[in-house]
């Protein structure tokens, strides 16, 4: 079924599905963002974008919405965007209603992640570093660097741990917070662009190069690889991203 009108005036981002399997947010390029419900595709909530310069007093976005996250309860909605914010949204009533703004990222906010089971929130930015936050008690906890590249991906479990995916530094990294320490994995493709975590031990990737990979914790090379897993571009054999 397709859910599609003229009510995001650019191209969509990022969409993020309720963990009930009930509600679908989106956000765009045009800064706004909006609630869906899947089995009807009927619009239930949304918050039209704002223009740059009115963000002091705009109730949503004034960038473009990169990403998008939702707590493992379905209470929090998490959406950030090209400048540099954090919005916190409670979906009580399926609606969006703004609890808070983190701010502290460098650079825009391309990946949102709730570590399961908490309201603890992870952030990937293009400023090459993740940040955690306790939206609970609105705020900052640390940040986490070491990517050389503008992060891209991001994703998270239910322990006290994130993986990223760092672009064209072409590394994939597990962050373990508690342990204060990062695991880096260099594979042989020119960039990684894309990460989803299987369970808490696996992974896998995908990049401009069109590879998907699938990575465990415990080898530095990926446990299998597909190349140009979506073909190649007849007009030039380029691997299609």
């Amino acid at each position: 079924k397709s859910h599609g009108d003229r009510v995001h005036k650019l191209s969509l981002t990022c969409l993020v599905v309720s963990p009930d399997s009930r509600l679908v947010y989106s956000g765009s390029k045009d800064a706004g963002l909006l609630v869906w419900e899947l089995g009807s595709g009927r619009k239930v909530h949304r918050v039209p974008g704002g223009r740059k310069g009115q963000e002091s007093y705009h109730q949503g976005h004034c960038t473009a919405v990169m990403a998008l996250a939702v707590s493992s309860d379905g209470e929090l909605l998490a959406s950030g965007d090209l400048g540099k914010n954090i919005h916190v949204w409670s979906t009580a009533g399926d609606k969006l209603a703004k609890l808070h703004t983190f701010l502290g990222h460098r650079d825009a906010v391309s990946a949102l992640k709730f570590r399961r089971g908490t309201h603890t929130l992870y952030s990937a930015s293009w400023d090459r570093s993740v940040k955690i936050w306790s939206v609970d008690e609105r705020a900052y906890v640390e940040t986490l660097f070491g990517h050389q590249d503008k992060i891209c991906g991001l994703d998270a479990g239910s322990r006290e741990r994130c993986v990223t995916a760092g672009g064209r530094d072409g590394s994939a990294r597990v962050w373990k917070i508690v342990e204060e320490s990062q695991l880096v994995f260099n594979g042989p493709q020119t960039s990684i662009d894309a990460i989803s975590l299987l369970n808490e031990e696996h992974w896998v990737t995908g990049g401009e190069d069109g590879h998907l990979a699938v990575w465990g914790i415990h080898k530095k090379k990926p446990l299998c690889v597909v190349q140009h897993s979506h073909g190649l571009d007849p007009a030039n054999s380029q691997p299609h991203w």
